[in-house]
């Protein structure tokens, strides 16, 4: 603990956090903190033109052993901007509109040595209000950035879009909170983004936001829905997003003071026709495109375009936002209220983590003493205790079995614990792991998700480290030790103070997303043994149990051959509900 109330105190780097990117967030999920760090020289500062590093902790009151730290270096004289991904509470009741977050700004020293630095009469932490959002669907937009103009006023450029994005979600009977993104530059994580159903991308903003751009990629591949305004989005980024999916082609762009938009409903197949008139013209960007998922048009061109994209979709619109709504009131076209309606939908789904955790744990090498075992040991025990009772009946001294039936009962059970001792004890310490990899057709990202099991016969200090943003989380286990899950410069997340419980299993999330430098991809062609192809790519994944799916058919296993080779013979079909040659 220092004090930096004197004058001649030495520099110091102070870090600090704030809840100025997300201002909304959901329970149950992962966030983000912005983070502010600055470098204070001093007068008796003996590492000139080094820096300093500081970090800043953030823990919720009644988790207080699960600590968030971000971790920064920072030159000497000079300030940085970062982030902060940290996890909410499970359960927040509905009745809380906000929760506290406490925060700890602490210098780093040499030697790693913490150290807190204050002024006089300065509580040790700080806090933070954050507040909380029960909304079913929460969603997050990108506008174009505010500028000031010639008569030095704000504009915002994209006031008609958000006004429609409101009218839209009033027409899905959903609140008008949108969670509207003003930084610079974005979170690099996927996994802070997953607190949003749906998102709104209005411009350019990511174009030079490599990192940004990764994650809401990685976001919408995992189940998101992207509503991309076309009429002030550059095609380089729609094609950026799309990437192979990417299948429009700019015409030219018009204004339209009248115009008609045809729209098929859902449930009926009926089309829905609103005719609008404007004194002020709508943009309108005409494209042409081979897609036949487009649930609007005007003037027989294409408005509102679908895209799969992993597990999300993209809606792409080519009619300015407020053509979308009435011109004097704020009321939906009945093409935006059905468009909205697929829009809005909560995706199903997604990896559980406690089936992960049914199929790792079993993994792990330590065996359970069998019912055989058991029985015959139980039967053993009855058995003993039957012939004691009839050799002391003879001899009419029952009265014995007051202290042999206990003993008989204390053997058993030192047997059982000895047997299962032996089981646990002689099995090393190992960890079990199982990975989902999800590969974008065609393209050379692949998304991986999983869980480890992880066994020790001990309880000792584990060290994890996950680098370039991937994550290996461990569950800590609940001993009331402190733990902190650190974010450093290099994007390295060090889960500090790890460790095992012993003889029991615990668990890691594991998350990554990687780049290959080809696309990951498997090619096949019909041949005379039956399906035949090889799998593509650099560093390509070649699976040692492979299995075709098809919806509503049996599956087709594969069976790998050299080079990436794969041949599925028509004997390969499985059984109705069977997903792997073995069983």
């Amino acid at each position: 603990l220092g004090d930096s109330s004197g004058a001649d105190s030495p520099g110091r780097t102070v870090v600090r956090a704030a809840a100025s990117v997300v201002r909304q967030h959901r329970a149950n999920a992962w966030s983000v903190l912005s983070v502010h760090a600055e470098h204070i020289p001093g007068e008796t500062d003996q590492s000139e033109g080094k820096g300093g590093e500081g970090m800043v902790s953030v823990y919720f009151a009644d988790t207080v052993d699960q600590q968030y730290v971000r971790r920064i270096w920072v030159p000497e004289g000079a300030q940085r901007q970062a982030f902060l991904p940290f996890r909410m509470p499970v359960s927040i009741p509905r009745s809380e509109g906000s929760i506290e977050l406490q925060m700890a700004s602490i210098e780093v020293g040499e030697g790693d040595r913490e150290v807190f630095r204050r002024t006089d009469g300065d509580p040790l932490t700080d806090s933070i209000l954050l507040s909380v959002d029960h909304d079913p669907v929460k969603t997050m937009a990108i506008y174009r950035r505010h500028y000031i103009n010639e008569d030095d006023r704000m504009v915002r450029p994209d006031t008609d879009a958000v006004t429609t994005l409101h009218v839209a979600r009033q027409s899905a009977k959903l609140s008008t909170n949108v969670t509207s993104y003003q930084e610079d530059f974005l979170p690099p994580w996927p996994e802070v983004y997953q607190q949003y159903h749906t998102m709104v991308l209005c411009g350019d903003r990511l174009a030079h936001d490599a990192a940004g751009f990764a994650a809401i990629r990685g976001w919408l591949r995992d189940g998101g829905r992207l509503w991309i305004m076309a009429d002030r989005t550059p095609p380089s980024m729609i094609s950026a997003i799309l990437g192979n999916r990417h299948d429009l082609t700019m015409v030219d762009e018009v204004e339209l003071d009248r115009y008609t938009i045809e729209s098929p409903q859902r449930r009926s197949g009926d089309v829905i026709i609103d005719d609008c008139e404007f004194e002020e013209p709508v943009r309108f960007v005409r494209m042409a495109t081979d897609r036949d998922d487009i649930t609007a048009t005007v003037n027989g061109w294409p408005a509102a375009i679908w895209f799969p994209f992993g597990e999300g979709e993209v809606l792409v619109t080519t009619l300015a936002p407020r053509g979308w709504v009435a011109e004097f009131e704020e009321l939906p076209t009945e093409a935006l209220r059905e468009m909205m309606t697929r829009f809005f939908r909560v995706p199903e789904g997604g990896l559980d983590p406690e089936l992960m955790q049914t199929a790792v744990t079993p993994e792990i090498g330590y065996s359970i003493p069998s019912r055989s075992f058991a029985v015959s040991l139980l039967a053993a025990c009855c058995g003993c205790m039957t012939v004691a009772g009839l050799f002391l009946a003879r001899r009419n001294q029952l009265e014995h079995l007051s202290w042999i039936i206990p003993a008989i009962a204390l053997v058993t059970t030192g047997v059982f614990i000895s047997t299962g001792l032996a089981n646990s004890t002689s099995v090393p310490p190992t960890i079990a792991a199982m990975e989902v990899n999800r590969v974008l057709p065609g393209t050379n990202e692949v998304r991986t998700e999983g869980l480890a099991a992880i066994y020790d016969s001990q309880s000792r200090q584990v060290d994890w480290e996950a680098k370039g943003r991937q994550w290996a989380i461990p569950v800590p286990p609940s001993d009331g030790e402190v733990r902190r899950l650190i974010f450093l410069d290099d994007d390295t997340v060090l889960p500090a103070n790890a460790t095992t419980a012993a003889g029991s299993v615990g668990t890691a999330r594991l998350s990554a997303e990687t780049t290959s430098a080809t696309p990951q991809a498997v090619t096949a062609h019909l041949g005379p043994d039956g399906l035949e192809g090889r799998f593509e790519g650099e560093n390509r994944m070649v699976p040692s149990d492979a299995v075709i799916v098809q919806a509503s058919m049996p599956g087709l296993s594969v069976t790998p051959g050299d080079n990436g080779q794969l041949t599925a013979p028509a004997e390969n079909v499985l059984a109705p509900g069977e997903y792997i040659a073995g069983g």
